[in-house]
């Protein structure tokens, strides 16, 4: 929306305010009047909303596969004057206000995006949905975001961001959520030609926030590193190279025991062989132990062998036993889980959980109220990330029911969620969004069943 069609809007609202607080003697004493007057004014703030959205000099909703040398995401921050998070809400309701005026023109990629994961009466456990990424970031692409809990109302994500996956320019960066509103991207660390990964943040009960990530040509060639910060990630330590052969935790967030052992889910993917390692530390990441491998065995999981699981997401059941969900190559093609009885030194043969997942990695949290959540791309397909969905099991991982869809359209993507749950009881979800946006929804486990 432009800056005239908010003056428009704003010197319109005051003239015709909602209620009944400006009504005339007459309107006062007649209740049907007042109910007229009251559902006139709205009807015409709602024609004059409508057009404004229709006459705007940018386009709200615009389909990717439209030329124009500004992203989807881009076109929906611009319309709407700036980097707040009211603005990109705005958006969004700005844009499936347009696909109703719009009804009778074939759909633009994010009008069925938006609409796919608003259907049906468990879309009420969405609370909020929003980009992080302002329209004068210095990177084109950004990838595998985390996030984590500072303090109430309080958030820090970071990811990776670039020209492109696996470039020389690609760094580490980190955003704020403070009171609703984003700050602009922050250049956490880089290393001059090569290439920053994955990065994972977890906070301590001393205070301190952990940032892990990886430097290197590839995934097969990376190495470990960790940053502390001991001001809510205003500030960072200079970089520390983890001991040789220790990744940290490799995509997913960190399960800290009631011992306080910090449990690190890490991997490793060479040739022709990729398999899950645990990586403890019982002091905050100053020593290591590695326990494992976590892997497909022969004889397991019809045969499939060559190891082919990666990224754990770990968790607590409620007997005290650790587990893990493991993102599953295309061989295998289903979430797959391990277990363990004494506390992560020792795993179990790796079973299928029995959804499908196309070789992308994905993120869940154990719910206060027993129940585990995870965000994944459910299609077999290789490579598929079009769909990405919420999924909830009431017995530990063992079954699971899809519950929500939260984007649906082939040939994009919406892939590597990141998955918490706040002081408050919400749960927070960041995904890569298309490789240009990092998408952040908000949602209330209380209204799923």
């Amino acid at each position: 929306m432009t800056k005239a069609g908010l003056h428009v809007l704003a010197s319109v609202s005051s003239t015709y305010p909602s209620g009944t607080e400006e009504m005339d003697l007459s309107a006062r004493s007649n209740p049907i009047c007042s109910r007229a007057l009251v559902t006139w004014r709205k009807w015409v703030l709602s024609l004059i909303l409508i057009c404004v959205v229709s006459t705007s000099t940018v386009h709200v909703v615009s389909g990717i596969h439209e030329s124009s040398s500004t992203n989807v995401d881009d076109q929906m921050i611009i319309a709407c004057g700036g980097h707040k998070g009211f603005g990109q809400n705005l958006a969004t309701e700005a844009g499936m206000l347009k696909s109703v005026v719009d009804k009778d023109k074939e759909p633009t990629l994010d009008e069925r995006i938006i609409k796919s994961g608003m259907e049906g009466p468990v879309s009420l456990s969405i609370l909020k949905k929003e980009y992080l990424l302002p329209v004068d970031r210095t990177f084109k692409m950004c990838h595998a975001s985390t996030i984590v809990e500072l303090e109430p109302a309080h958030f820090l994500v970071a990811y990776f961001g670039g020209t492109c996956e696996g470039c020389p320019d690609v760094a580490i960066y980190t955003q704020h959520l403070k009171n609703g509103i984003w700050t602009g991207p922050i250049q956490v660390d880089d290393e001059l030609d090569v290439p920053l990964w994955n990065p994972v943040l977890f906070k301590m009960p001393n205070r301190q926030v952990l940032l892990f990530y990886k430097i290197g040509r590839d995934c097969k060639t990376w190495s470990g590193f960790l940053k502390r910060s001991w001001d809510n990630g205003e500030t960072w330590s200079e970089r520390e190279p983890l001991p040789p052969g220790i990744l940290g935790p490799i995509k997913n967030k960190p399960l800290l025991t009631k011992d306080g052992h910090l449990l690190c889910g890490s991997s490793v993917e060479s040739w022709k062989a990729r398999g899950a390692w645990m990586e403890i530390t019982t002091n905050s990441g100053y020593s290591w132990s590695k326990q494992g491998p976590i892997y497909v065995q022969d004889g397991s999981m019809n045969n499939v062998h060559h190891m082919g699981v990666i990224q754990p997401v770990p968790y607590m059941t409620a007997t005290g036993d650790i587990r893990v969900l493991l993102r599953p190559n295309t061989i295998i093609g289903n979430i797959s889980m391990a277990s363990s009885t004494d506390g992560g030194y020792s795993w179990s043969k790796v079973v299928s959980v029995g959804l499908t997942n196309p070789n992308s990695g994905f993120d869940g949290v154990k719910l206060l109220d027993g129940r585990l959540l995870i965000v994944y791309n459910p299609i077999s397909k290789r490579c598929s990330r079009g769909v990405l969905r919420v999924a909830i099991s009431e017995d530990e991982g063992e079954s699971w029911k899809d519950v929500l869809t939260l984007e649906k359209m082939p040939g994009a993507e919406f892939s590597y969620s990141a998955v918490i749950e706040a002081s408050d009881g919400l749960v927070h979800t960041t995904y890569t969004y298309n490789r240009t946006q990092i998408k952040h929804v908000i949602l209330d486990p209380r209204r799923i069943k």
